[in-house]
């Protein structure tokens, strides 16, 4: 009897799972880029187009700030997730909302770097993840 209950808890994770809706409509990637300098500069950075979130030069224990205002076509609830080998410094305010024809959102990302980061360019990619 003990042999069954492996396979059925086995079986009731893999529904479990199938189970949630993580499919996206639409997905929306941006690239985002950070540069770590050593040295007094709290940050520096300018973000003319719109295509990438440029978070410019920051020193170890400043942080950088920019927003996207997130819109679409039709009623839809909005993820957003980020990756990148800073993903632990980055704040995004908010990560999951509504968003109608009607009614944009203004979302805040903010990249901090601890005051132990090394020196360096840091890459990462934000998503947008729209469920209709």
């Amino acid at each position: 009897m003990k042999w069954l209950l492996i396979p059925l808890l086995l079986l009731a994770i893999f529904f479990a799972y199938n189970l949630q809706d993580t499919s996206c409509d639409t997905t929306n990637k941006v690239d985002a880029f950070l540069h770590v300098v050593d040295g007094e500069r709290t940050s520096l950075g300018f973000n003319l187009g719109n295509d990438a979130l440029t978070f410019g030069t920051v020193s170890p224990g400043s942080s950088s700030e920019r927003t996207i205002d997130a819109t679409y076509s039709t009623n839809a609830h909005v993820d957003i997730t980020f990756n990148g080998n800073f993903e632990e410094w980055m704040l995004i305010e908010p990560s999951s909302f509504a968003v109608s024809p009607e009614k944009n959102v203004t979302v805040t990302f903010t990249a901090a770097a601890p005051k132990t980061a090394i020196p360096g360019n840091y890459y990462g990619l934000v998503t947008f993840c729209f469920k209709e």
